[in-house]
This record gives structure tokens, sequence and C-alpha cells, in this order.
């Protein structure tokens, strides 16, 4: 799969990000025939991911995101955020809750790349599921 947190990583480029998911469709699909077993983590990564959530869960804040003077005040981000933790405000939005699920969907679905959370997302590719089928023009 591709991945989204690009707090962490980068984002690849489209060509990779469009073979992972076509290559991920086709394991779904022969998972779903039965033709493979679905993926489970081994036991050692079972045991201690319930103590990397309980971590994760302690220092997960909105403090870090910020909107820079590219926003457009369009909205976007306030209307699709999926905990509602953001408000418009008169010119930028907002995080009006003291923790949100830093899902990033606000910084990926931005149109004009306007949000950012601290410096480590800047500069860096924006995902989307739907910017991979795209048709170049």
């Amino acid at each position: 799969m591709v991945t989204n947190y690009s707090i962490l990583h980068d984002i690849p480029k489209l060509k990779i990000q469009k073979k992972k998911l076509l290559h991920a469709a086709k394991e779904l699909d022969r998972i779903l025939k039965g033709e493979k077993r679905p993926y489970r983590s081994n036991r050692f990564i079972r045991r201690i991911t319930p103590k990397i959530h309980e971590e994760y869960e302690k220092k997960r804040t909105t403090s870090p995101f910020n909107v820079n003077d590219s926003c457009i005040s369009c909205g976007i981000c306030v209307k699709n955020c999926p905990v509602n933790a953001m408000e418009m405000g008169e010119i930028k939005p907002s995080w009006v809750m003291p923790k949100c699920d830093n899902c990033l969907h606000c910084l990926h679905h931005c149109p004009v790349d306007a949000i950012n959370y601290g410096d480590s997302t800047q500069n860096r590719l924006r995902y989307t599921y739907e910017s991979c089928f795209k048709e170049s023009t």
C-alpha cells in the first residue's frame, strides 16, 4: 500500500503509487477468491502494537499543524475533517480540538498545499487515492 503519513515518510512518486495500488487490488482479489491467506503480523508485532498506540495517544496533538499564506479559504479541510477537529476562521482554518486523529486528510486534500505539519511535511508530495488514477494531461 501507499503510505500517506507524510509526517514520517516521503510519499512515493505518482507512478510508484499507482503500481502499488494496482498490486494491492490484485492481492485483495486473490484473498477474496480464497487463493491467498490475508497478511497477519508476527507475534512480536502484535504484542508491541498496543504499547505503541498507547504512546501515540499520549503525544497526539494539533499544535504542529499550520496554514501558510497560500491558503485560499476554500474550507475543504474543515468540511471534510472526519472528526470535526477544525473550523474556518475569518481567513484561515484552525484546529479547535486539543487532539485530532492526525489522519492528515486536511493536509493531503488541500488544493494549494497550504497545510503543513511543522516543517516535516513542507515540500513533500501529497497523496490522495483519486490522484493516482486521474488521466495525465
